[in-house]
């Protein structure tokens, strides 16, 4: 009873702690304009002594549209030669503030690549956690009653050092938190940031289950990728019997409580009675796991998250029913219109026109292509809701047809609403070299079966009349470089096993690694693809 009382006070004096970023963020709603150009006036201003600052003149920027004339739109490449002279120990070099540690990320179709943090990309992040966290609990006061259990995943290897003594990594989600959030988030969190030290995936899961299956007030679930909750559920009913009788001499109470559970029917529900919401990523590619979660789950409220990545916060859960509003106190944000090209600051966007989005952080990446395509739903105030599409920068290019992940994506959308297609496990595509080029569309079997010959036949000639939308695709099939795509069937859970050989080549942590729609040979030789692969399959 006493640490029921104990987190309930926490979670109070924690959201308590964010009516202030809540205010100003919702005050600058109604004008993006004067709070992006304030942002990007002290960005420049503090960083105009920096080597990058000196080369594009930022003490001679004024205005957005000085900052647009003066600095290049970049990718990684561009200051990957200045983030390695960080590591080695040089400092003032994008930022005149150091730098505190570095975050690796693999970028959409590259491998592993630094991303340096700073005290005020820190503070950018928590602009925007703050205000939605405190718009999360008016949302859902009820998620803040008991205990919450916040994305960890098992370390894929121990944190490095670089030459120049700076950290590579970090341990949990608990280091976007300012320090006295994280000092109350010891009497909230269902279990401590310390278990992310456990390298052991089977070790890790183990006591993740244990200490969750002992929390019996879990009310909110805060996770990055869906797969990930639905990969800790298959484990938590695999391994039910030895799990509990682990927790009966650490729990008798809950033991009790759960003993009477039949661990293939049950649902989170009947486990946490108390668990009043999730949040997690469903948009682009996570979408198609929603259903799964919802079923595993019992029906638990999901709350789809903003989109934030390694590099920077991009937009945040604002209102129910709507998409997640642009962070407009966090980044000085702009994107190119996939239309006409014409590259705007976020105040200027349209409705229902789609972006490419480029980011100025306080961490030293200035005017940076993240790669991801936003588009624009609706506004709160001026400031524009935001619907996270896919990856701009993941492609395939076999013979030039310059086939992106989000046509992918909507191609296969298209084939779940037109076929029998929904009630099939994940759809992805593969693109396959040889004398004949073409694209796999491999699809996995659902509780019922692998789908008949007709249905992988109509959904393959289907998905062709959907890429063809793609002016090059459709060249590169009319010139007779492209044969029509193929439907292979995979064997059911053969996707979550193919998704693991990528994470486990790209070292990224079970809870971070976004699942791709587009494969590359790169990632999954085609050797390692066969094993997966089932005898059924359309014909061209």
């Amino acid at each position: 009873m006493l640490d029921r009382f104990r987190t309930r006070i926490a979670n109070r004096i924690w959201i308590a702690s964010y009516y202030p970023t809540f205010f100003q963020f919702r005050r600058s709603l109604p004008n993006p304009a004067r709070a992006q150009s304030r942002l990007l006036r002290d960005l420049v201003q503090k960083n105009a002594g920096t080597e990058y600052g000196m080369r594009y003149g930022f003490a001679e920027i004024h205005s957005p549209q000085d900052y647009a004339n003066r600095v290049p739109v970049i990718g990684y490449g561009d200051v990957s030669r200045e983030i390695e002279r960080i590591a080695v120990g040089e400092t003032n070099i994008l930022t005149a503030e150091a730098t505190l540690r570095f975050e690796e990320t693999s970028g959409s179709s590259s491998f592993a690549r630094l991303i340096p943090y700073t005290k005020s990309l820190s503070m950018e992040f928590e602009r925007a956690i703050g205000p939605w966290l405190f718009a999360l609990h008016r949302q859902y006061p009820k998620a803040f009653r008991g205990r919450s259990y916040w994305s960890l995943s098992p370390a894929t290897r121990a944190r490095r050092i670089t030459s120049g003594g700076l950290t590579i990594g970090s341990a949990d989600d608990s280091e976007y938190f300012s320090m006295f959030a994280r000092i109350l988030l010891r009497s909230i969190l269902a279990i401590q940031p310390d278990i992310a030290r456990i390298s052991d995936p089977d070790g890790f899961y183990r006591r993740t289950l244990l200490e969750l299956l002992g929390c019996a007030n879990l009310s909110l679930v805060s996770i990055w990728s869906p797969t990930y909750l639905l990969r800790l559920d298959e484990r938590l009913r695999r391994d039910w019997t030895k799990l509990l009788d682990a927790l009966r001499d650490h729990s008798p109470q809950r033991y009790s409580e759960l003993k009477v559970l039949d661990p293939d029917s049950c649902t989170w529900q009947n486990i946490w009675p108390e668990l009043e919401l999730l949040s997690c990523w469903a948009d682009a590619s996570a979408g198609q796991f929603i259903s799964s979660l919802q079923d595993r789950t019992g029906g638990v409220p999901i709350q789809p998250k903003g989109l934030l990545s390694t590099e920077g916060i991009i937009s945040i859960p604002w209102m129910h029913g709507a998409d997640p509003v642009a962070a407009v106190l966090s980044h000085f944000l702009e994107g190119e219109d996939l239309q006409s090209g014409e590259i705007l600051p976020v105040w200027q966007w349209k409705r229902q026109a789609r972006y490419s989005m480029i980011i100025s952080t306080g961490g030293g990446l200035y005017r940076f292509r993240t790669g991801d395509v936003v588009a624009v739903t609706g506004f709160v105030g001026e400031t524009p809701c935001l619907h996270f599409e896919g990856r701009s920068s993941r492609n395939s290019d076999l013979v030039g047809e310059k086939l992106s992940e989000y046509q992918a994506l909507q191609m296969i959308t298209q084939l779940r609403h037109s076929t029998e297609m929904q009630n099939l496990g994940a759809i992805f595509l593969y693109p396959r070299a040889g004398a004949r080029c073409s694209y796999w569309i491999l699809v996995e079997s659902g509780n019922a079966g692998p789908p008949g010959l007709a249905l992988l036949q109509s959904a393959a000639a289907q998905a062709d009349r959907a890429l063809r939308q793609n002016p090059y695709y459709d060249q590169a099939r009319n010139l007779g470089q492209l044969d029509g795509p193929l439907c292979r069937v995979i064997r059911r859970g053969g996707h979550g096993a193919i998704m693991r050989i990528i994470q486990q080549k790209k070292q990224i942590k079970d809870g971070d690694f976004k699942e791709p729609i587009l494969l590359s040979s790169a990632e999954i030789s085609i050797e390692e693809l066969e094993p997966f692969l089932e005898l059924h399959q359309s014909t061209n």
